[in-house]
């Protein structure tokens, strides 16, 4: 099995690996390279189990975003040409990122568009 740097080993494979360490008296060493993974996330297995009782790994908890898609849109109709630090000002803490993230999500963009196309207005300026 083939393990790429962002994808998480399975719990089979970190049980087999601990239990290979230890009960077989085998070295960190040799056991992480029987099973293809680092020193160190075997250590890491290892203090887990030894602590813990399980080598899974925590649950992420995701926090809620502090910029609520109806305020951004409230300001934004108040003030169209708002800049993005002036709608991050609105917010407690708020950032740039913030809420050029939270826009993102919302599929709004904030790029300013002419009224009139290039082409037209080059054809008017000849004619004159």
């Amino acid at each position: 099995m083939c393990y790429t740097k962002n994808m998480a080993y399975s719990m089979d494979l970190r049980e087999r690996a601990v239990k290979y360490c230890l009960e077989k008296n085998h070295t960190q060493s040799e056991t992480a390279q029987v099973f293809g993974v680092s020193v160190s996330a075997l250590k890491r297995w290892m203090e887990k189990q030894k602590n813990t009782g399980s080598m899974a790994d925590r649950k992420r908890i995701r926090k809620r975003y502090k910029y609520s898609p109806e305020k951004i849109i409230e300001i934004i109709r108040n003030n169209p040409d708002a800049y993005l630090y002036e709608i991050a000002e609105q917010f407690e803490n708020g950032s740039v990122t913030g809420v050029k993230s939270a826009l993102d999500r919302m599929g709004i963009t904030r790029k300013k568009r002419r009224q009139g196309t290039g082409n037209e207005t080059k054809k008017n300026a000849r004619n004159s």
